[in-house]
């Protein structure tokens, strides 16, 4: 569905003024999501946080410089800021050094990306291929590998994971009859459940080895941005603070699902091929079964969620049928372990 409108701020005019920036160029584009309003202008771009209810202004900027951590780790080449934006009418600017929560507003500024090059956009014109493929897998790795390691105690070990692999069955029971049946819980639940339970030790010699560590936590195609000179991973706006940490594997599994979602099975196995010829994580094959399930679990509940909130009839449907196919995906990948 397309993202909640919210009328527009006071400082709409303003923003959308190319003499407010210092550089811009002579057309200020315009776009909202469902946490940002976003203004392009050509070199950059500017991320305004919409107001979150019983989120006072002091939480939105620490939430912000999480994303902004977070935004610089995945590409630092994008050069993520934030800045507060203050002012009244048509009377604002943006500005630094202010006291905690002291702004209104809060604007995450980085280096604007063409849209084409973002992977749905290649993929909607036929532009995605092999060579897109691995130049991502080579950027994963690199990525992963410049995260650094953390402390253990503080990464997600097999209880944590299991514990997440029952509440995502627990909340998506909540949808039984609409976008999945109790057969299709049960014929998958008990497979995933022992795979991991199985593989408890393994899971834990990877908390120990680092692998499991700072990582991007939802990737999808819309999150990638592929160009010549380069690969560039957008952070996750959702759960900025409380999912950090994960297994490396989790956000490969993430793109192959994306990929085979949309019928490009052969590039999500050139990916993993070549994510595995610069790794050198053995565990790669016996565990990315399982992180695929839970990624399709996870977006069936997703796209049940969106369903919920209601709206037009064909979008519902069009999330009803979403919800649908990801949790049959589900359960094939569980009875195939």
């Amino acid at each position: 569905m397309t993202a909640k409108k919210m009328n527009k701020p006071a400082f709409y005019k303003a923003l959308n003024d190319p003499d407010f920036y210092p550089e811009a160029n002579r057309q200020i584009k315009c776009d909202e999501s469902n946490s940002f309003w976003i203004f392009k202008t050509g070199p950059w771009v500017y991320k305004v946080m919409k107001p979150v209810p019983k989120l006072s202004p002091m939480l939105q900027e620490a939430y912000l410089s999480e994303l902004v951590a977070a935004s610089n780790r995945l590409s630092p080449q994008l050069e993520t800021s934030m800045t507060g934006l203050v002012g009244e009418g048509d009377q604002w600017k943006l500005a630094s050094g202010l006291a905690p929560g002291a702004a209104p507003f809060y604007v995450l500024k980085q280096k604007q990306l063409t849209d084409r090059g973002f992977l749905d956009q290649l993929l909607a014109k036929d532009k995605l291929g092999a060579k897109q493929a691995k130049d991502v897998a080579k950027a994963l790795w690199t990525f992963h590998e410049g995260l650094g390691q953390i402390n253990p105690k503080e990464a997600p070990g097999p209880d944590e994971l299991l514990e997440k692999l029952k509440d995502l069955y627990y909340q998506s029971k909540k949808f039984l009859g609409q976008t999945l049946t109790k057969a299709m819980v049960d014929l998958s639940t008990r497979p995933l459940e022992v795979y991991l339970t199985d593989r408890k030790k393994l899971l834990a010699r990877r908390v120990r080895k680092g692998f499991v560590s700072y990582y991007h936590g939802s990737l999808d195609l819309k999150r990638v941005h592929w160009a010549s000179d380069g690969v560039a991973f957008i952070a996750k706006s959702e759960e900025a603070v409380k999912d950090r940490y994960g297994d490396r594997i989790s956000d490969l599994a993430d793109l192959c699902v994306a990929l085979e979602h949309e019928g490009k099975g052969e590039w999500s196995q050139v990916l993993v091929e070549e994510y595995q010829k610069h790794c050198g994580d053995p565990d790669v094959a016996e565990l990315l079964p399982l992180y695929r399930a839970m990624r399709t679990l996870k977006m069936g509940l997703h796209h049940s969620v969106v369903m919920g909130l209601g709206g037009p009839e064909a979008e519902v449907e069009a999330e009803k049928a979403l919800a649908k196919s990801y949790f049959e995906q589900t359960v094939i990948i569980a009875n195939s372990l």
